[in-house]
């Protein structure tokens, strides 16, 4: 499942004219982490592959305090759930909007490399910074490029396990957003994704 985030409802959070790539996003990403985490969503579906867009930009740098409070126990539940290190560890990241060195080698220290798939947020972000986004990954050594069904990838490809050639490109790929979500896909944008 492939979760993006939204701009805030609050108009407040909008009168400095920041994008809400700049804070907006990271922060409800992190917020909806938070929600799953400790709602014991993850740990009730462990056969769904979770992918959260930009590295989710707060979880790595956040992920010490998620284990002070898996140590202090105050949020119910805490027996049925992995600790925030292995939950981190099982989830997917995408690297639109986050390839820069602090975030990948952060990212890398806190869940592995992976869990980490190249994502660049084209078209909406420019076609020179996307660009530059795939060079800068591939350039960075230790990086890999895998698909969240473990499959590998070459150049930007999916590779066809059973062939070693590149895969065909869906040309339909589904993503759930949530309702109201400006970049929301094809006429029924809320379906399940394809089994």
């Amino acid at each position: 499942m492939f979760v993006h985030p939204n701009p805030s409802p609050d108009p407040s959070v909008h009168s400095l004219g920041l994008p809400d790539t700049l804070i907006d996003f990271t922060a409800d990403t992190t917020r909806a982490i938070a929600q799953l985490r400790y709602s014991n969503t993850f740990a009730r579906t462990p056969g769904v592959k979770y992918i959260f867009a930009r590295a989710e930009g707060t979880v790595p740098y956040l992920a010490g305090r998620f284990g002070i409070i898996d140590e202090m126990r105050v949020i119910p539940g805490a027996e049925g759930r992995a600790t925030a290190a292995e939950t981190f560890r099982r989830l997917y990241w995408d690297t639109a909007a986050s390839w820069g060195d602090p975030v990948l080698r952060m990212l890398h220290d806190v869940v592995g490399i992976d869990p980490v798939v190249f994502g660049t947020d084209y078209p909406y972000l420019r076609r020179d910074l996307a660009v530059f986004c795939r060079e800068h990954i591939e350039a960075t050594p230790g990086t890999h490029r895998r698909r969240a069904d473990g499959c590998p990838r070459r150049q930007g490809h999916d590779i066809d396990p059973a062939t070693g050639h590149p895969a065909p490109q869906d040309p339909n790929p589904r993503f759930i957003t949530r309702p109201g979500h400006p970049r929301a896909h094809g006429p029924d944008r809320f379906a399940e994704p394809a089994a």
